[in-house]
């Protein structure tokens, strides 16, 4: 049977098949998500590189974004503390992914004086690529039920960036390996899931959460540990002042290094999470 013209348009005209529109909060999730959606399309980012996440003046077309989202990944409470009110008055009928929130996993808390027991969460889980795995894998269950149509192609992706990141890790890993007896002072405690994840040696951190400045009585400490030869590079990164640092080496030969777990220098998109690692990675491995 011949299709008549009027058919034939009518196929063109039809509306193909919906996927959701997705908004997430930070460049690493956004990364993720990325990773899952795949071809189908790409989500949407709240917050600019460079932000802080802890405290953020949302914008117009912020509030905009977060009303016409369908479905929001975030990381939760412990990085935007400020989201979950916003979430509720903006977009009540959203499927929202809180990704703390997800089994599979053991959240580590911050340190206050030594003790992690009395900090919160440590919301810089993404740092993990077991952990990234982890959470693809529950982005692709969220999506997929939002657009049933293409739960197959969600899955699938979320099972070849799950084996990537398992690719990733094992050269992470040997690279980390050269370096896994080096004494690393940390900005903060922002890093102690990729520490943990290829064993790392850490000597503390200069601040105690990537939301507030160092006191006299610890950076007195962390100069007795820096003369006394336990600090082998001392890391930076955009929530550290660098005159830390400065007090921290002078009269020494400890290195310094910037790192940044957020990755704000990094394209958008696929093959951002790999840049990120990578990128940490290189810069611990050269900091000796």
């Amino acid at each position: 049977m011949r299709l008549t013209a009027t058919f034939i348009a009518l196929l063109a005209a039809s509306p193909a098949l919906a996927v959701p529109n997705v908004l997430t909060d930070i460049a690493p999730i956004n990364a993720l998500v990325s990773e899952v959606m795949g071809d189908l399309g790409g989500p949407a980012m709240l917050l600019p590189p460079n932000t802080d996440g802890h405290d953020y003046t949302m914008r117009p077309s912020d509030a905009q974004a977060v009303s016409d989202a369908e479905v929001i990944i975030r990381v939760g409470d412990a990085l935007t503390p400020w989201m979950s009110e916003v979430l509720t008055n903006l977009a009540p009928d959203a499927t929202v992914l809180t990704l703390l929130d997800t089994d599979g996993w053991t959240p580590r808390r911050v340190s206050v004086d030594g003790d992690p027991e009395l900090g919160g969460i440590d919301p810089h889980a993404w740092l993990d690529p077991q952990i990234a795995a982890i959470w693809v894998e529950r982005i692709a269950e969220v999506l997929a039920a939002a657009d049933p149509e293409n739960a197959d192609t969600y899955a699938q992706n979320a099972q070849a960036a799950a084996a990537e990141f398992a690719q990733l890790s094992e050269t992470v890993a040997a690279q980390m390996a050269t370096v896994s007896t080096q004494g690393f002072l940390w900005p903060h405690d922002a890093y102690q899931y990729f520490a943990a994840r290829f064993d790392l040696t850490g000597v503390g951190a200069i601040a105690q959460s990537d939301a507030s400045d160092p006191g006299p009585a610890r950076i007195a400490a962390l100069r007795e540990l820096a003369l006394s030869g336990q600090i082998d590079c001392v890391l930076l990164d955009t929530e550290i002042n660098a005159r830390w640092g400065q007090v921290l080496t002078d009269g020494t030969a400890i290195p310094m290094a910037r790192v940044d777990p957020i990755g704000a220098g990094i394209e958008l998109g696929r093959g951002f999470y790999r840049t990120l690692l990578t990128q940490l990675s290189s810069t611990l491995a050269t900091c000796q």
